[in-house]
């Protein structure tokens, strides 16, 4: 729920306390103090006085975005009519007594205890329902959908919603392409600790996208995300140390981190240790062992360790020579998309 939208709710405390001054006015007159016959004999007044602090209460969800993207309003009706009927009845409560600046106190103070309760906010429950209704949308391809839910549970604080609507704006599934709102989504989740969304910001400095190109920043989050166990990000930092790009070379550093991601079965760290283990960088030259990480990545449809296999095929290095498997090699490569 917007801020804006809090602001409007509370001032609306303020103004409901005076609304009895409007009834006054329109001819509508509460019981006196001296009233004997109980503050509620008059249900006209009463009434009028709810409905008024109906229009008032719900005037800002009805002027708020999320009222027609996400469904925000249904979150809050406890809270809503809950202080709706409390507010009134304090309202007719105080006049009659003739302590309506008692009133406007305990009023105050109790919408603020309500407005702090956790049944009166948005339940883990609902967060999680969201989050499982998004991704079944999505995995069914109503992206539009599954945005709307994903975002409903990202807004409330869930990391992994928050990761989700970053990809989806970053990938432009379900709404516009926006690297911008996809690096603000991401940085409320990798605040939060979240690994993936740590190895996306880091993609997004890496790259420039949404944000100032920042290779240092990069890798300080593909460390963060890597140091978790994720294997992309551990495949990301171990290319940052190929390169160089945000701190020396070190191969046996990328070594560490590809062996890492590769032992979770990532393609392509398998490819670049193979790689390495091909040529003996960073590693003590091992051609069986590049031809077997080749072999994994390639079973995974990494057409970079097709070609390579190919190539040991065609020449004979570490295997056989067999033109028939390295033509078979190279033509998979292709298909797969080996430019």
């Amino acid at each position: 729920m917007p801020k804006i939208c809090q602001k409007l709710r509370w001032l609306s405390l303020v103004l409901m306390l005076n609304v009895e001054d409007a009834i006054a006015q329109m001819g509508m007159r509460m019981p006196p103090p001296d009233y004997d016959e109980g503050t509620f004999n008059n249900p006209t007044d009463f009434w009028l006085a709810f409905a008024i602090a109906l229009v008032i209460f719900i005037g800002p969800t009805l002027i708020s975005k999320d009222r027609f993207e996400s469904g925000h309003q249904l979150i809050y009706w406890k809270w809503v009519i809950t202080s709706m009927i409390i507010s009134s009845a304090l309202l007719s409560i105080t006049r009659s007594l003739g302590i309506t600046l008692t009133g406007v106190i305990v009023t105050l103070i109790l919408s603020f205890a309500f407005s702090r309760k956790s049944w009166f906010r948005p339940s883990k429950k609902r967060d999680s329902n969201d989050l499982k209704v998004g991704l079944a949308a999505s995995e069914q391809g109503d992206e539009i959908t599954a945005f709307f839910k994903l975002e409903s549970a990202a807004e409330n604080g869930d990391s992994n919603a928050q990761t989700l609507v970053g990809m989806m704006f970053y990938e432009g599934k379900g709404v516009e392409k926006d690297y911008n709102e996809a690096v603000r989504w991401y940085m409320l989740a990798a605040n939060q600790g979240n690994a993936t969304a740590q190895d996306n910001l880091g993609v997004c400095y890496y790259k420039g996208e949404g944000v100032q190109q920042d290779l240092e920043e990069a890798v300080r989050w593909f460390k963060l995300a890597a140091h978790q166990g994720l294997a992309s990000a551990q495949y990301n930092l171990g290319v940052s140390y190929i390169g160089g790009e945000g701190f020396t070379i070190d191969l046996k550093e990328a070594a560490h981190w590809f062996r890492l991601a590769a032992e979770q079965n990532h393609p392509k760290a398998q490819h670049k240790l193979g790689f390495l283990y091909r040529y003996g960088f960073g590693l003590e030259e091992d051609v069986k062992e590049a031809i077997r990480l080749f072999q994994l990545a390639a079973d995974q449809g990494e057409f970079e360790s097709q070609h390579s296999l190919a190539e040991m095929y065609r020449m004979g290095e570490g295997v056989e020579q067999n033109y028939h498997k390295a033509f078979h090699r190279y033509f998979l490569a292709a298909i797969e998309g080996f430019p």
